[in-house]
């Protein structure tokens, strides 16, 4: 659908009917109490609520052609309540839309309703209605009064559910009456309000009983706890992630408001989460079972701790299943059930409305107390996070691709979700080479027509899909092929698009090794295993009580070879024939492969170990090594920025896959080089460390940052770049997305930290332009400690990034690079003061430092020796005579 232009007419203002919101508030609400209340901390009471829905009907009644119905895809709750009450205030049909939906999917529901208008987000803030003046087309009947649900993305086959405003008032009354809603009661709504269990209740059973509704879907436990503390919470509606991540939190440790009742649903609980919840507590979590069909159906308000339980039925539903010994499909009939779709072509040829009732699609079977108790799923979707996703949907759009022929999307269990899968017949695919480069393909493909969590995780790829004699898909030989890949921990997900191809495989010993190369140019075949996988290593992870910090104990890395100069016995340099170093390709661009001497442990050990708080022992972990290049006698100071740009995208790619392993909490990725800060290796390389725990060192820093994000609500690197606590006399090179700069404190005579602009948690969510201008930054740094002491500077380049599962959103991810060089000729050595009592003592002042670097190579934005740069001063500038005039053009260009 292409939207008009939304223009005023002359027609007279329009006496909405506000029937609907004064059914459902309470006649003795006072009007000055708190309504809805979103995560920004903007507020509206119940008086405020009453008018602006009138004004906004009002409003809305001059812009609305003909009679379709009106979407609100809406990230602010305030507004989308708002909208939503003023369009149903209208006597229009409306249809909340997930707003994070791509502009594809939002343009499906509206085509698909039929819609007159539809609100999405402005990008400079508030709301922006585009409406459909000639009307909707193609509907030859009026739309279904009420509210319409959708319950999965629309790229493929939108599925629309009419809500009545009568089946809504019935079952919000419902749900206070079960849940014991109260005018005392502060529910915290962390699902979003555009889904139906957010939407009913959150908002109507909150407005109907004269509660105050916090709109808000905290990310991380940090995030959750404030929200508890600051609005006094009594009441949670969640998902069953956010219980398996609040249950893991002590109370010693993490005070947090205990509510009264925890509401689980979108999933079925698991019960050693219910269990450990209850236990850690004190609290128990009513399992609530629902769909948007059907509304509310049961819950287990008791939390018997039975599994798959899922409770009584609400006042006015009546549940059909089997036996505990024979279950049986679930059927409901509701008294606030949904009337039917928006459109008949929703039905499908399994359609859940049926004579008998509403179909779940689910089994299970009823006690004698009238219980409800699941046993397994008859539909197709798949839970990714409590957000359903139907397959077929997905498959639509994967067939669409030109090259593919066949393809089967099914779901993989993952802990409380599932990630999807997809299984694709491509003739086109030859190998692993091309594997990589069709998986990228279809990547981008999905990605831009489908919504993350919907876009599949992992591709694998057949000659033909296996199915059974009546042409039904082998289920359990697709899944084996997806459990395979978890097993060996390479089902990262894919969140960002690289710029380069990966090939995969096996070295002889069985130790993984990956090649990245520039997209479009070819990938090298890897070795397979010809042995059994290499041995445990005999590492250790010990704790220190003293210090309560984590240690690595490993002695087998005595046995190391010694360190090596030359190419004769250099195992990163490229070798066509077996068993001759680590990289068994004859050229490559960039290698990433298992350390044969890891640190960490890698595997469980023998002996007295390491005890967590569970009281198991604590291994894990992995190790690897990256190689810039095939060049010996390299470095990644003079690499071109495209190979710096691959060796970005290897350090994305390695944090994604390693940050999806369960046995690692925290990547780290470094570059240990010169023999003065202990490399072994002469050949530019790095290495990635996936450690099982958070590092001491990473642990404070995320600390410190969540302690100012929970007391300020701000960044603390934001806050330094915004408030200019990086001031230009410490600023050493300042990119369009990137500056690095000497810190106010450096503990080291000559540290620079690489920040990037935005706010990321860790590579992997960098854009193609932050990217590129990361690896002119990174290379003109590492330039500058070249020239300043003449010689190739020993340094330590490392990454600090968000950890795998905590607190990432207060982690801002930054490069930080330090050489132990006070002087060409002198060495800074660890003395008393720092390693007794921790405290540095930094004999160059931070200003001296950035301005003796910046002296040594002043910054350019551009960089003649790369032709595709952009050229912001005249070619030749970097040239030794002219850095005067390269300084003094770049100043200009600001």
């Amino acid at each position: 659908m292409n939207p008009g232009t939304w223009v005023e007419d002359a027609r007279a203002p329009h006496t909405a009917d506000h029937g609907l919101l004064r059914r459902l508030v309470p006649a003795t609400t006072d009007d000055a109490r708190l309504a809805l209340v979103a995560s920004n901390g903007v507020s509206i009471d119940y008086g405020a609520l009453r008018r602006e829905v009138a004004s906004t009907a009002d409003r809305l009644a001059r812009r609305l052609p003909g009679d379709g119905s009106v979407g609100v895809a809406l990230s602010d709750p305030i507004a989308l309540v708002v909208w939503t009450f003023a369009a149903i205030a209208l006597h229009r049909p409306v249809f909340p839309v997930q707003y994070d939906l791509t502009a594809r999917e939002i343009d499906a529901v509206a085509e698909h309703e039929h819609a007159a208008a539809i609100l999405v987000d402005d990008p400079d803030g508030g709301a922006d209605l585009r409406v459909f003046p000639d009307g909707p087309p193609g509907r030859d009947t009026r739309p279904a009064p009420g509210v319409h649900f959708y319950t999965s993305g629309t790229s493929g086959r939108p599925k629309g559910v009419v809500r009545t405003h009568e089946s809504l008032v019935t079952e919000a009354r419902a749900i206070v009456e079960r849940l014991e809603y109260t005018a005392d009661s502060v529910l915290l709504t962390a699902v979003p309000l555009y889904h139906a269990y957010g939407f009913s209740f959150g908002v109507l059973a909150g407005l109907a009983a004269g509660a105050t509704v916090v709109a808000s879907s905290p990310r991380t436990p940090s995030a959750f706890a404030e929200r508890l503390s600051r609005h006094g919470v009594n009441v949670v509606l969640g998902v069953p992630g956010l219980y398996d991540v609040w249950s893991r939190r002590r109370p010693n440790r993490d005070p947090l408001p205990r509510p009264r009742l925890c509401v689980s649903s979108g999933a079925l609980l698991p019960l050693e989460v219910a269990q450990r919840f209850r236990q850690t507590w004190g609290v128990p979590v009513a399992v609530q079972y629902g769909s948007t069909e059907c509304g509310a159906i049961s819950v287990d308000r008791e939390a018997t701790g039975l599994s798959a339980c899922v409770g009584p039925p609400y006042p006015g539903v009546r549940i059909e299943a089997g036996t505990r010994e024979r279950p049986a499909p679930v059927v409901v009939h509701s008294d606030y059930a949904a009337v039917g779709y928006v459109r008949q072509t929703d039905i499908g040829e399994d359609g859940k409305f049926t004579a008998s009732g509403i179909r779940t699609g689910d089994v299970g079977w009823v006690d004698d107390a009238g219980r409800l108790h699941l046993t397994g799923r008859r539909s197709d979707l798949v839970n990714v996070h409590g957000r359903k996703v139907d397959v077929e949907e997905v498959r639509t759009v994967v067939v669409a691709h030109p090259g593919v022929v066949d393809a089967v999307v099914l779901g993989v269990d993952a802990g409380p979700g599932q990630w999807v899968a997809a299984f694709v017949v491509a003739p086109g695919v030859a190998g692993a080479a091309g594997e990589a480069a069709w998986e990228d393909a279809l990547f981008h493909h999905c990605r831009e027509r489908l919504a993350a969590h919907k876009v599949p995780r992992r591709f694998f790829f057949f000659n033909r899909i296996p199915r059974t004699p009546t042409g039904k898909p082998r289920r359990a030989d697709l899944l084996a092929a997806a459990r395979a890949a978890v097993e060996d921990g390479t089902d990262a997900d894919r969140t960002t698009g690289l710029p380069v191809t990966r090939t995969s495989g096996r070295l002889p010993d069985g130790r993984r090794i990956h090649y990245f190369s520039t997209a479009g140019r070819a990938c090298l075949p890897t070795l397979r295993p010809t042995a059994e996988v290499a041995s445990p290593t005999e590492s250790q992870l010990r704790w220190d009580v003293w210090e309560e910090d984590w240690v690595v104990i490993a002695a087998h890395r005595q046995r190391r070879d010694a360190p090596t100069s030359g190419t004769a016995r250099c195992p990163l340099c490229p070798s066509a024939s077996p068993g001759v170093g680590e990289i068994p390709s004859a050229a490559y661009e960039v290698a990433v492969f298992d350390n044969r001497h890891p640190a960490l442990p890698g595997r469980a050990v023998a002996g007295d170990g390491p005890l967590t708080g569970a009281g198991h022992p604590l291994t894990g972990g992995c190790c690897e090594v990256l190689s810039y290049t095939a060049d010996h006698d390299g470095a990644l100071s003079r690499l071109p920025l495209t190979r710096i740009e691959t060796v970005i995208a290897a350090w994305a790619d390695r944090t994604a896959a390693l940050n999806a392993r369960p046995d690692v909490a925290q990547v780290l990725c470094f570059e240990n080089r010169g023999a003065q800060v202990g490399a072994t290796l002469a050949h530019p390389h790095g290495q990635i460390y996936g450690y099982p725990v958070v590092p001491p060192r990473l642990q404070r820093l995320l600390s410190v940052a969540g302690r100012r994000w929970e007391r300020h609500q701000e960044c603390v690197v934001c806050v330094t770049l915004q408030r200019g606590s990086g001031t230009r006399d410490r600023i050493v090179a300042d990119g369009a997305h990137w500056t690095a700069f000497v810190p106010y404190a450096a503990r080291w005579p000559y540290e620079v930290r690489l920040v990037p602009h935005r706010h990321v948690p860790d590579l992997t969510v960098l854009s193609g332009a932050e990217r590129t201008d990361l690896a002119r930054v990174l290379r003109h740094v590492l330039r500058q400690f070249d020239e300043l002491f003449q010689q190739p500077a020993p340094y330590v380049l490392s990454w600090i990034q968000a950890p795998a599962r905590q607190d990432r959103h207060v982690a801002h991810a930054h490069a930080q690079i330090v050489s132990p060089l006070r002087s060409r000729d002198r060495l800074k050595y660890l003395a008393a003061g720092e390693l007794a009592a921790g405290t540095f003592v930094n004999e160059v002042p931070p200003e001296r430092a950035a301005a003796d670097l910046r002296s040594a190579w002043p910054w350019c934005y551009a960089d003649p020796e790369d032709a595709d740069s952009e050229t912001h001063v005249s070619a030749g500038a970097h040239a030794a005579g002219d850095r005067g005039e390269c300084e003094e053009q770049r100043q200009r260009t600001q």
